[in-house]
């Protein structure tokens, strides 16, 4: 319990990789009771275990987790068997989330396939209504999806998909081991992605590279952060990222 966590308000979603002895895996969803009482005593309580129906043994359910606004909890598996997959889960109380005893499984998105090769998922963040998952071992120096979570459809819908290859100096790069996605006072966003095994310095020195949403909602690269030569090698720039 707790390869990997996730907070929003008052729910928390905590990873449990080798849950079930076979390592299916499951997430575990804990809600602030005490604050959405009023109460000021800390008390978390456990309100639901989230399996996905198409878990099975070594599924190791729960390596990513990510919790979004409405109490929406994003679980990233690996459903090895089914080649992998995110999926997507409501609270049954939308307006209020932490009264919620149920989260309702709404949808799997599937990875991605180049050349034969699987994905492997490297980062995953929600920042309403925006969904980035990361996938480090699939096309060429990894890539970076963003779906719509509030689509007009009624289910995260794919937007946008950001190849490590059309940025990174090598196929090597994994682009997306770490992402960032930042939401400013006057409502401007920053994206920043990780390649930590990127060679634009000296190798595996690793970089940043900074995206900007432009007037159409597209992200583009702003910039590409690097570091200095002398402390270039092998320093693996990017591995983890954060945005404030």
């Amino acid at each position: 319990l707790g390869a990997s966590v996730s907070v929003d308000g008052r729910v928390m979603a905590c990873g449990a990789p080798k849950y079930a002895h076979t390592s299916t895996g499951a997430v575990f969803v804990y809600v602030d009771v005490a604050s959405a009482d009023g109460g000021s005593a800390e008390y978390w309580s456990h309100r639901a275990t989230l399996v996905p129906a198409a878990a099975g043994s070594q599924s190791q359910v729960g390596q990513k987790v990510a919790v979004g606004r409405g109490g929406a909890v994003i679980v990233a598996t690996t459903l090895k068997v089914k080649l992998g997959g995110v999926v997507v889960y409501y609270a049954d109380n939308a307006t209020h989330p932490w009264a919620s005893t149920t989260w309702i499984e709404q949808q799997t998105l599937e990875p991605f396939v180049s050349g034969g090769k699987v994905a492997t998922f490297g980062a995953m963040v929600i920042e309403w209504p925006l969904l980035l998952v990361s996938h480090t071992g699939c096309i060429d120096a990894g890539c970076v999806a963003v779906y719509d979570l509030d689509s007009a459809e009624g289910f995260a819908a794919p937007i946008q998909m950001l190849e490590g290859q059309a940025f990174t100096t090598t196929s090597a790069a994994q682009f997306g081991a770490g992402i960032a996605l930042g939401t400013f006072a006057d409502g401007t966003r920053l994206l920043a992605v990780g390649a930590p095994a990127d060679n634009g310095v000296a190798a595996e020195s690793g970089a940043v590279y900074v995206f900007r949403p432009d007037i159409n909602g597209t992200w583009v690269l702003a910039t590409r952060l690097g570091p200095g030569v002398d402390e270039a090698l092998g320093l693996h720039l990017g591995s983890s990222v954060a945005v404030t």
